[in-house]
């Protein structure tokens, strides 16, 4: 008898958090997305679906190319605004989580960090700093994605 499937999904939320904080961290501080998290919680999410939910690991992988492909495209459009760490962030996002999910995630994180620019640059009645670290925008729209599914706002 395997894990039943909501069990596993919360231990690859589990993971993605867990592995979330000293990346968050890392970009807050020094605008860094260190790839010994980021890379490896896209291997430990892939062999987790691999072996314990083993019919959700082709969706999985189709995610950790689509997502970051988006994003990719996004870093080389904004010239420096998004980094490729952003990028490798949100392949582990799509293998933690799932495409569908990830999509939600990076959607709401979208919005959360264009808000917190706009209410930041009205704040400092001056020029708000042009870099945002995504990361922590990133990890809110994933807790975000992850509660909605849990409540069955989203699949």
């Amino acid at each position: 008898m395997g894990v039943p499937t909501r069990t596993a999904e919360l231990f690859l939320f589990a993971v993605y958090v867990t592995f979330s904080v000293p990346i968050v961290y890392s970009d807050i501080t020094r605008f860094r997305v260190p790839d010994r998290f980021s890379l490896g919680g896209i291997a430990c999410a892939l062999l987790f679906r691999a072996v314990i939910i083993p019919a959700s690991l082709s969706q999985a992988v189709v995610g950790v190319m689509l997502v970051p492909a988006v994003f990719a495209l996004a870093a080389a459009v904004t010239h420096g605004g998004l980094g490729f760490g952003d990028v490798k962030l949100a392949a582990f996002l799509a293998a933690a989580l799932g495409p569908g999910r990830a999509a939600t995630a990076v959607f709401a994180a979208s919005i959360v960090c264009v808000v917190f620019f706009v209410v930041d640059k009205c704040a400092r009645r001056e020029r708000a700093s042009r870099f945002l670290p995504f990361a922590p925008f990133i990890t809110l729209g994933a807790i975000g994605a992850y509660g909605a599914a849990c409540a069955g706002w989203i699949a």
